[in-house]
């Protein structure tokens, strides 16, 4: 396998510590399966110049909280004329406007590769748009429109209704934070942009705490993770506290447990897929007085499976569930949820206990948010162009 990484990259691996620039080594496996496998994939990233990512090789002693790789997106290996039909493919639909955020994984047909003939993008574009789980396996839509990414949903009770919060991101524009009223069919009495700022936000994290609504959104381009107090419902907000800064940190979960308060976060790094390959862990006793400390394994978990939050960390009779993203293959393919076994101020030990994949209709899912009252997720289909 060694050998063919190298004839791929067109380079000898670099000693431990080392790094290069090209294509990207992805170990697409969980802590455990690493400690007993260090099979590697190459992301063969060449066609339109789209190189990425720095790689730097690890210890191979697997201590704690170490890797041998940088985990970033892992994919299959280039195949010969797949390949040429794969690039062909991609081309016309960059060339259409195929969403620029979208990872392009290169797998073994064209039609792995767009999930549909290639064609059908002529006619069709991949929105995210939101929903809500009924009953096993039956989602009922909520909010989708052509030209619009609807993501990341979280509900929160007030006044006796459930409303939704939601990132809103018109084509060509940064994302906003939008709400509305959940009722039969959908979402009513939308707001707009409740939380307004001049730089991008998502994941709009709301949860009550002592009498008070408070969000935890994302804000990564202000590379900060902050603590914002609802003055007036829906729309009107006042950051308290920051968390972390320093760094762009991506979809941040706050839970109390044994007296502590933990956050999880996701960290960007410089390549196209680091912002889904790792969780990082703190702690404080007081997240609205007293700083955060650092896990000493950060980061607690690694890959594009598992790793990135997607969503709050919720109790059930198993114990703790923390749903993580599935960014395997292509960004939002599924959900991942883990069973928290072991968290403290040392140690940091999850398990899968459930994969979830998108519906039929619809071909990724990158939000899990469950309350006692409602289920809700988005989910990425095809929306019409002449709609």
């Amino acid at each position: 396998m060694l050998d063919f990484v190298e004839s791929e990259l067109g380079q000898k691996l670099p000693e431990v510590g080392g790094e290069f620039r090209g294509s990207i080594l992805v170990p697409d496996k969980t802590r455990a399966e690493l400690f007993g496998d260090r099979s590697i994939w190459v992301e063969r990233r060449k066609v339109l110049g789209a190189l990425g990512g720095v790689v730097r090789t690890k210890s191979p002693s697997m201590t704690p909280g170490e890797f041998p790789f940088e985990a970033i997106l892992p994919v299959r290996p280039w195949r010969g004329s797949e390949a040429f039909w794969a690039t062909a493919a991609r081309m016309v639909l960059e060339v259409v406007g195929r969403p620029s955020d979208s990872p392009w994984p290169i797998n073994e047909t064209t039609q792995d590769l767009v999930g549909k003939p290639w064609w059908n993008s002529l006619l069709h574009r991949r929105e995210w748009g939101l929903a809500q789980l009924v009953e096993p396996g039956r989602y009922v839509p909520l909010l989708r429109k052509q030209g619009v990414t609807y993501a990341d949903p979280f509900s929160v009770t007030h006044g006796g209704d459930e409303w939704v919060f939601f990132e809103e991101q018109p084509r060509g524009n940064r994302g906003f934070l939008s709400a509305g009223r959940l009722a039969q069919g959908g979402l009513v009495d939308l707001v707009n942009n409740v939380l307004p700022c001049q730089t991008h936000r998502s994941w709009p994290n709301v949860f009550w705490h002592q009498g008070d609504l408070w969000m935890l959104p994302e804000s990564g381009e202000d590379c900060e993770v902050a603590l914002w107090r609802c003055t007036q419902f829906p729309n009107q907000w006042e950051k308290e506290r920051v968390l972390l800064s320093g760094q762009d940190w991506r979809d941040p979960v706050l839970f109390e447990h044994e007296d502590l308060w933990w956050l999880f976060v996701s960290r960007s790094g410089p390549s196209s897929g680091s912002h889904s390959d790792s969780a990082h862990l703190f702690f404080s006793q007081n997240p609205w007085s007293q700083p955060f400390s650092p896990h000493p394994w950060n980061p607690v978990a690694v890959g594009v499976v598992g790793s990135r939050p997607a969503g709050r960390i919720f109790l059930t009779d198993q114990g703790w569930i923390r749903p993580t993203q599935d960014g395997s293959g292509h960004y939002g393919r599924g959900i991942v949820l883990r069973k928290i076994v072991e968290l403290n101020k040392t140690r940091f030990v999850e398990q899968t206990v459930q994969r979830i994949l998108p519906p039929k209709g619809s071909v990724g899912i990158h939000t899990w948010n469950m309350t006692d009252s409602v289920v809700l997720v988005d989910l990425l289909g095809s929306v019409s162009r002449f709609a």
